[in-house]
């Protein structure tokens, strides 16, 4: 009977720990009702939640495996506010009313860090709404044109607060070295295409705390996956419906060069490159050269009318899943648009080729 005891009150121990919870307690002055939001990262994948405000108060119960950074934000509103929270956390959120731009958020140590490092790029903000409000009133004065003098001065301007930014991510990731604060910077400003080695020197450089944090270990997931997709790897063969409904496998390519082109109908930057790839693949497609487009879209009627419209005229495949596509967590796609130039063989020999770089490539090549 004793050992059943013992072995009992370790499983309620361990259910206990295995049900571990953050809370943030919020409260809005002004004694206001409505709904709070709240968004995070789970392993990559958007966690949401709500909460009812009564009173001027919410309450937010959650289930976490670790530090991590939680967004929140008031029904009505569009301001919100960012905190790091442990696990097993506890955290307050003070705000004089639904707009949480003058909350005050205490937690524990990792919320200290981010609030310093959040203090500070927020000193950032007005010299930026100064220049957003420049070109505006040029703008205005103009006829809806920004005369040459003022776009100089408001590209110069922002090039100037992009050298701060970098300086501050930079000054918090030496200064709050071995902490989830330095894993968070390096994985939200270090990692993504073309960053392989990049974010190998400054994750050998981090302590264990941060490498064992949740974004340690989403940065170890990245360079893995890097070092499966590098130049001189196999092209990992992975298939889809293509728009007619037909599966297409990357493996029907095999004996072409052919450019994997991760893009959206949403994505500006992708639109935006589109002539260029267009350009290429009337270049070389007599050449044996061709392009596989994946599409992170999740609107069929969205994603054929921008092939349409752009006249993407080679093969396209898609699962509709927008981020959750098998192939974008295959090649470790963290943005778009992304590429991958494969060979004959099905090795991969370059990656995020754009504008002229795509060209000289395919030249050299072919």
């Amino acid at each position: 009977m004793k050992k059943l005891l013992t072995v009992s009150a370790a499983l309620l121990f361990l259910s206990a720990v295995t049900q571990a919870q953050s809370v943030i307690h919020g409260t809005i002055k002004d004694g206001s009702s409505g709904r709070a939001y709240l968004s995070y990262d789970v392993k990559q994948e958007e966690v949401k939640d709500s909460a009812e405000i009564k009173n001027g108060k919410f309450l937010f119960t959650i289930k976490s495996s670790g530090t991590n950074l939680y967004h929140l934000n008031v029904a009505g509103t569009q301001a919100y506010r960012s905190l790091m929270l442990e696990k097993n956390g506890k955290a307050t959120v003070e705000s004089p009313d639904h707009n949480l731009e003058k909350a005050v958020i205490t937690g524990g140590p990792a919320q200290k860090d981010w609030t310093a490092f959040d203090g500070a790029l927020q000193t950032l903000f007005p010299v930026a709404n100064s220049l957003n409000a420049l070109y505006d009133s040029s703008r205005k004065a103009n006829g809806g044109k920004v005369d040459s003098l003022t776009a100089a001065a408001v590209t110069a301007g922002f090039h100037g607060l992009d050298l701060k930014g970098d300086s501050i991510v930079q000054h918090y990731i030496t200064t709050k070295h071995n902490t989830v604060l330095e894993a968070y910077l390096v994985n939200r400003f270090h990692t993504g295409p073309g960053k392989d080695k990049e974010a190998k020197e400054w994750y050998d450089k981090m302590g264990p705390v941060a490498k064992t944090s949740l974004y340690g270990e989403t940065i170890q997931a990245f360079l893995a996956t890097a070092a499966k997709t590098s130049e001189g790897k196999k092209a990992p063969v992975f298939s889809m419906k293509d728009v007619n409904g037909k599966t297409v496998s990357l493996a029907d390519f095999k004996g072409k060069y052919v450019l994997i082109d991760f893009w959206a109908s949403w994505c500006g930057p992708c639109r935006a490159e589109n002539p260029n790839v267009v350009k290429a693949y009337e270049a070389y497609k007599d050449k044996g050269f061709t392009i596989l487009g994946v599409s992170l879209d999740d609107n069929a009627e969205k994603w054929k009318a921008a092939i349409a419209k752009d006249h993407l005229t080679w093969t396209h495949i898609s699962d509709l899943s927008g981020w959750k596509n098998p192939a974008v967590k295959l090649y470790g796609v963290s943005s778009v648009p992304t590429n991958f130039l494969v060979d004959p063989t099905g090795k991969i020999v370059a990656k995020n080729l754009r504008g002229e770089a795509l060209q000289q490539k395919l030249k050299e090549i072919l």
